[in-house]
């Protein structure tokens, strides 16, 4: 009978390598994939365990876990290593798949309970998702069968500091408290997998064998290869999370020994594995391996299976649609808001695209060029630092470069106004604001009404609550007026607004006084959003995607700097719709919980909504 395995992963190339042998495996029946930040974003992580789940034609679930670590700072992924989507220089690819409404903790928790003893957990990430099933229900240490991890050293080594290996590193409170945990646990460190390599030969071989698996791994790890040989010099790669898999099929490659692990969790060797921790459950730590067998393993398991008929991977749009390369290959809809059809389309528009243009809508053009001008008057003058923002509140005035798009280390080229219900704004601008923002989040209520209604059965049947009722004495949405200054030669790096996806439901954004939002497609390329004086730009958040299992997805954009001669003051006036805290998104994650992991992320810490 194969063995049940879990793998928690933030896929990254070594993290593919390991999935798809041990898909190819027939000693294993892969239940699930969780995945983690690490690698790469955990958006991006779970995007890509449900590419390569679908490009083998292989049913594990899949299941999102987190975002952040538990206690440290966010550190940015590892794309110098893994590449900008996790897969070297390949296109960014959609699956077509949806992901389990579970978050990874829960899904780790009710799995392993459904059959206790049964499923080993294979955690190739950091460990953050298993410290959540911890702290979610402790009884994870009796029904997991025993938990392997790739991560940290036996020796003073590390890939990421002198002593801290990157999985360890990235959050290393969690690791501790895994290691401290009273469950059967198995390191595979760095000190013992970068005894391994491979060659590109061998994934020359796997792709004989496997065209489908063995050419996508072919591709992919040209970019590791180019990393690692930039490092050692040469060309060659170690097999880190391969020989998490291969220290459960094949234990006798490896030498163990037992010793208590901890981890140093601030300081100059925080992420640091130390051995001989007293008082803890020893650990089984791999202590050696016999790498040339180990390689041989993995090419001949690797590409023993060929997917069913199907297509090679996951496709871009282009590859989806049959057009060629260009600009032309992402239609956003121009909604005509009294057209019988308006529900429709602008469902279309949010499920291919995440965004929509709506027109002859209620709120009239002169509206919105009047607010604009009003508000133009309140940035040009000196009164707006009398509205500065009083933390703990999240209303009032945000200076220049006051915010960072999450995994941007660059401020934007932005000032902002943060209206809420309630909040202190400029007297002689004070109606009209209020005003615009009832207007907005009336209409963007019955938009939401829209969406649900276009939904398929069953996506609206894993909602907590239809969506327009999520918003149901809601305080929490928020009005944000933008100001663009003219940008300065002296600012290397920076842009209006670095490529970010919206936190929120859905949101509303009045036509820019200028030019400048784009769009990225599914294919990784950027296009420009038009949006006529008078339209509004409506986008799919993230609140949304998680409530619809991505069903409507959450798309990236930005705000680009103007061309030569167009180098002036821009203005944008979005709102963000969001739910009454308590609202469920998925299992395990409330509206309030995802609002504040991403202000982490993005430099705004706050109790409410940005």
């Amino acid at each position: 009978m194969a063995q049940k395995i879990i793998i928690d992963t933030d896929p990254g190339i070594d993290d593919a390598m390991a999935i798809h042998m041990a898909f190819a495996d027939p000693r294993l029946d892969v239940v699930g994939l969780t995945t983690v930040f690490g690698n790469v974003t955990g958006k991006q992580a779970t995007r890509n365990a449900l590419c390569l789940a679908e490009m083998a034609n292989h049913p594990a679930a899949v299941a999102g876990g987190a975002a952040i670590p538990l206690t440290r700072e966010p550190q940015p992924p590892a794309d110098f290593v893994h590449g900008p989507e996790g897969f070297g220089t390949l296109p960014a690819m959609r699956p077509a798949r949806m992901a389990d409404t579970r978050n990874a903790a829960r899904y780790l928790v009710e799995t392993c309970a459904e059959a206790p003893g049964e499923i080993i957990i294979c955690a190739v990430g950091p460990l953050t998702n298993l410290a959540a099933a911890l702290a979610l229900d402790a009884a994870i240490t009796r029904t997991a069968a025993r938990v392997v991890v790739m991560g940290g050293s036996a020796a003073w080594h590390g890939n990421v500091t002198a002593c801290a290996e990157a999985n360890i590193w990235n959050d290393p409170h969690a690791a501790d408290a895994v290691f401290a945990a009273d469950w059967d646990v198995t390191m595979v460190g760095l000190d013992v997998t970068e005894k391994t390599q491979c060659v590109p030969a061998d994934f020359e071989a796997i792709a004989a064998q496997s065209p489908v698996i063995g050419g996508f791994l072919n591709e992919a790890t040209g970019f590791y290869f180019d990393f690692h040989e930039a490092k050692t010099g040469t060309r060659s790669c170690f097999m880190h999370d391969p020989s998490a898999i291969m220290a459960i099929t094949d234990p006798e490659l490896f030498g163990f020994e037992n010793t208590p692990i901890s981890v140093v969790c601030e300081g100059e060797e925080i992420g640091r594995t130390v051995t001989g921790a007293d008082g803890r459950r020893p650990v089984r730590v791999a202590t050696e391996v016999d790498s040339d067998a180990a390689r041989r393993a993995f090419v001949e398991i690797t590409g023993r299976r060929t997917p069913p008929p199907g297509p090679e991977r996951p496709k871009t749009e282009t590859e989806a649609d049959g057009r060629p390369e260009g600009r032309d290959r992402m239609k956003v809809e121009i909604v005509d808001y009294e057209a019988p059809d308006a529900a429709e389309t602008l469902a279309r528009s949010l499920r291919d695209t995440g965004f929509a243009v709506l027109k002859n809508h209620p709120i009239t053009a002169e509206r919105i060029e009047a607010i604009y001008d009003s508000w133009g008057g309140f940035f040009a003058g000196d009164d707006k630092f009398a509205y500065a923002v009083q933390p703990p509140a999240h209303d009032g005035y945000f200076a220049f470069r006051s915010e960072n798009a999450k995994d941007s280390q660059v401020k934007d080229l932005k000032e902002f106004f943060h209206v809420y219900p309630g909040c202190r704004l400029p007297a002689d601008i004070e109606e009209t604001t209020r005003q615009i923002y009832a207007d907005l989040d009336s209409l963007g209520r019955e938009l939401l009404g829209w969406i649900q209604q276009q939904a398929p059965a069953e996506v609206t049947g894993k909602l907590s609550m239809p969506l327009d009722q999520m918003m149901e004495g809601s305080n929490q949405s928020l009005l944000r007026i933008l100001h663009y200054p003219p940008v300065e030669q002296s600012e290397p790096g920076a842009i209006r607004a670095a490529a970010h996806e919206d936190i929120n439901l859905i949101t509303l954004l009045l036509s820019g006084s200028k030019p400048g939002l784009q769009a990225m497609d599914k294919a990784g390329n950027w296009h420009d959003v038009a949006c006529d004086p008078g339209m509004i730009t409506i986008n799919n958040g993230d609140m949304l995607a998680m409530a619809t299992g991505d069903y409507y997805p959450s798309t990236t954009h930005r705000v680009t700097n103007p061309d030569a001669g167009q180098n002036v003051s821009r203005y944008s006036m979005p709102m963000f719709l969001h739910p009454r805290p308590e609202v469920l998104l998925k299992p395990g994650t409330t509206a309030d919980d995802y609002l504040q992991e991403r202000l982490r992320e993005i430099g705004l810490k706050s109790q409410k909504a940005s």
